[in-house]
């Protein structure tokens, strides 16, 4: 041992167990688009293995999803924003 007459004392920290508290349960989520759109035409590639299935199914999603965006473009009209000033002359 050493010169120094010097003692050791450990620590010993008793920490109380970890109580858990439970959460109550959530409501499921609503399906997605996507989820929709799979499921419809999962049927239709029964043949197909798995993953060819999802694949085609990603690439059947993208092209209608361009399909959609160029529809909605084409027909969303658009109004001009109301300023304020405008606003507030309007009721006067």
């Amino acid at each position: 041992m050493s010169d120094c007459e010097c003692e050791v004392v450990e620590e010993v920290v008793i920490e109380p167990a970890e109580v858990k508290v439970e959460k109550p349960p959530r409501a499921p989520r609503a399906p997605s688009a996507y989820n929709l759109f799979v499921k419809e035409n999962m049927s239709k590639l029964k043949d197909v293995p798995a993953k060819e299935r999802m694949k085609k199914l990603g690439e059947m999603w993208k092209k209608q999803k361009t399909v959609d965006s160029k529809k909605t473009k084409a027909t969303k009209t658009t109004k001009p924003k109301a300023t304020k000033a405008k606003a507030k002359k309007s009721k006067e």
